[in-house]
């Protein structure tokens, strides 16, 4: 378990949580195996469009993803198979990466957390940005949406996290206080100065690919835990699971 607030004395959650918020990508999935799914969903269309050895594509695809991200996979890849990256042709593919049927599952002990949550009285809510249809894609093959009393895509609003306005919503849709709720994510950039800013309470899970990204402490979360299980242990520990 990691405190934030090492120099400080230590702060204890408030027992008057209602809610509690959740990030997705990376929070309650890693976000690099969708990346793979869909690397491996835009191979075989390559293989069947332009005759390429489907496993060179991807393995092609995985060796500039894990170089430098997502940015130009596409373009490099087809430039180093000799196909001309036009602009049709990326098109197709970045279409094909968004809509393709996700083959991904939440990490582990994501679902008894959430099982225990509810049981616990609590509202759950998920927050997410980007393409909000990609979001629901992954929700439906997480098959984690039940869960939850609300789900913010924040692209179908126009907003974006750390944006006040989504807090504010959320504030007024559970009638509740800040202090009543608990934002849970792993981004710093851009998950917990909002909810913080807003009066949230914070926690950051490091694991994916941000899980070694620190900004400072403006920007980091009230608390961090190192996964999910950490996760279920302090909340047990702050009373806000029942045993």
């Amino acid at each position: 378990m990691i405190y934030l607030s090492m120099k400080k004395t230590l702060k204890k959650l408030p027992e008057s949580i209602k809610l509690v918020l959740f990030d997705l990508d990376d929070t309650l999935y890693d976000e690099a195996d969708f990346v793979k799914s869909g690397l491996g969903a835009v191979a075989e269309y390559l293989a069947v469009s332009h005759g390429l050895d489907q496993s060179a594509a991807y393995k092609a695809m995985i060796k500039h993803f894990k170089k430098q991200g997502r940015g130009k996979i596409f373009n490099q890849t087809l430039s180093e198979f000799k196909i001309n990256p036009t602009a049709v042709l990326i098109k197709k593919l970045v279409s094909l990466y968004r809509r393709h049927r996700p083959e991904i599952k939440v990490y582990q002990g994501v679902r008894p957390l959430l099982e225990r949550l509810k049981s616990s009285g609590l509202k759950l809510a998920l927050v997410t940005d980007t393409n909000w249809r990609v979001q629901a894609r992954k929700l439906n093959a997480l098959g984690i949406a039940k869960y939850f009393d609300r789900i913010i895509f924040t692209d179908k609003l126009n907003l974006k996290k750390p944006d006040l306005k989504i807090y504010r919503q959320i504030f007024k849709k559970f009638m509740v206080r800040p202090l009543e709720v608990l934002c849970v994510g792993d981004d710093p950039t851009c998950d917990f100065i909002g909810a913080r800013t807003a009066g949230c309470q914070t926690i950051r899970i490091r694991q994916g690919r941000l899980m070694d990204l620190r900004l400072g402490p403006a920007r980091e979360a009230d608390y961090a835990v190192k996964s999910i299980k950490e996760l279920s242990d302090f909340l047990r520990r702050e009373k806000i699971l029942c045993e």
